[in-house]
Parts: C-alpha cells; structure tokens; sequence
C-alpha cells in the first residue's frame, strides 16, 4: 500500500522522492513495524523524515501532527489498535494535514467509523482482511451477510468464521479430537475462505504453521473511505515493488469490484500551490 500511495504522490504532485512520517502507537509490535518501515523506505525510493509515537489510547495527537506537517512529509504510514486511530484520524481530517495518511488502523474498517469521526476521516487508506471485492467467491457473499446480520463491516477478527470451518474439517478428517491428530489435519489444510485461500507453513519453514501469503493465498486488502463508502483500492493490479516483495507478486494481484486510490484533494492542492 506504501509503495501505490509513493507512484500515487509521484505521478500527481511530480515528486520523486515522497517524504514519509512514520506515526506508530507507543506499543512494543508497533515498534517493530515502525523498524521495519525505516529499513524499507530508502529501497523504495522514500525518506523518512519524522516519527513520533503517541499512546496507543491517545485522544489528542494535535502536536504529533503539526510535527508531521513541519516536517514536509507527502505520507504519513500508521500502526495503530487503540481509540489513537479514531483521534488521528479525525484531527488529520479537521486540520486538513497535507499528507495521505495510510497504513494500519482496525477501527476504520468498522462501519461506524466514518460518524465516529466526523466524516475526518475521508481519503484514510488502512489495511483489512475484508473487502467489498471478489478476494474469493466467498468473499462479497459472507461481507453482505455480515453486514445485514450485524449491521457492522466485518474488521480482521471476523476470520474466525473461516478458522471455524478448517478446525471443523481437520476433525472430521482426523475422525477424533485428540490433538495430536488434528494437528496433523490442520497442517494439510488447503481451504478456499472468505479470506482467500489459506493453507499454513510446514514444520521445518522459518515461520512454521503461520498463513501462507501472497498472490495465490492471503493478501489481505487496502481499504479507504471515500464519500462515506469503504472501498477497496489496493492489490491495485501494480508489480510488487522488489526491494520489499518476492518473485511472485511480479504479475500483480486486482480483485474484481477493486477501484482507484485517490489522494485527499487539499493535499493535492497544498502540495501543487507550493511548486
């Protein structure tokens, strides 16, 4: 998603070199990830120019933006699984902070986060397991279903209802509930969810029993909010970016019902107004 966010701000602003903020809550795994981001950015062709770490139950980051705004960055890349997302967001919307704010934010993929946040968060572009687009024939049928029954978008945590049903069928192939056996199910598990398709890494793997991801497998989805609507902009059909990707996103990855990203319109008009 940083890497579509990055060509986006190149193409429209004529910028070469997008400056990234990183705005990580202050947990130990947001850390990681911020590590992360600053070992990647400069392979992608991106400078790291600000970070800052509010508390992950933060309601005010009022200075960690205007420190963000200072710092002329066109991105500012998020780690975020508390109430500071629904704050960032809407302080980022009601200042009007000229950068495209992407990255990971579970509130934003609930449907009451658009009233939650006053409308601020129009143009916030963040990570989901779920999208309205076609991940799997499952995908948009089970979205629909969710959405009726709990008047809610189903966030990452609703990949219990796959999980359901490959523990389900690890036993009945196993024919018992000792866990020896069914663990040994579960390891030849190859299932076509709601999710996309999801089978695990072998025992000797350097991440053994995890998701396998990637094209062909899980990829999750980027979703952002435009004009009150949750959709689904990212795999966007572009080649993964090689110095952060492997072989097998060359060809790129769409899902049927995908649309374009947009930059916020005050970004792009601050940013062409400074030229």
């Amino acid at each position: 998603m940083m890497d579509m966010v990055a060509n986006k701000v190149r193409k429209e602003l004529g910028v070469k070199t997008p400056r990234v903020a990183i705005m990580m809550e202050s947990t130990m795994s947001a850390r990681r990830i911020a590590n992360c981001i600053r070992g990647w950015a400069p392979k992608m062709g991106l400078e790291v120019v600000c970070e800052v770490s509010p508390s992950s139950m933060a309601s005010d980051v009022t200075p960690e933006l205007n420190a963000i705004e200072k710092s002329g960055a066109h991105i500012i890349v998020t780690g975020f699984s508390g109430p500071v997302g629904v704050a960032t967001a809407r302080k980022w919307g009601q200042l009007k902070i000229p950068a495209a704010l992407v990255g990971c934010n579970p509130p934003s993929q609930r449907k009451g986060y658009w009233d939650y946040t006053n409308k601020f968060c129009n143009y916030e572009l963040a990570w989901g397991a779920f999208g309205p687009v076609a991940i799997s024939d499952k995908t948009i049928p089970f979205v629909k279903k969710f959405e009726q029954k709990h008047n809610d978008y189903p966030i990452w945590t609703a990949g219990t209802y796959d999980v359901i049903y490959i523990f389900k069928d690890a036993i009945e192939r196993a024919g018992t509930l000792d866990s020896d056996a069914v663990v040994a199910e579960l390891e030849k598990t190859d299932y076509i969810g709601a999710q996309g398709r999801m089978a695990f890494n072998p025992r000797g793997h350097k991440y053994p029993h995890e998701s396998k991801t990637g094209p062909g497998y899980l990829t999750g989805v980027g979703n952002q909010w435009q004009d009150g609507k949750l959709v689904t902009v990212w795999p966007d059909g572009s080649p993964g970016n090689p110095a952060v990707g492997d072989k097998a996103w060359e060809k790129g990855v769409k899902y049927e019902g995908t649309q374009e990203y947009k930059l916020p319109p005050w970004m792009v008009e601050y940013w062409k107004n400074k030229k």
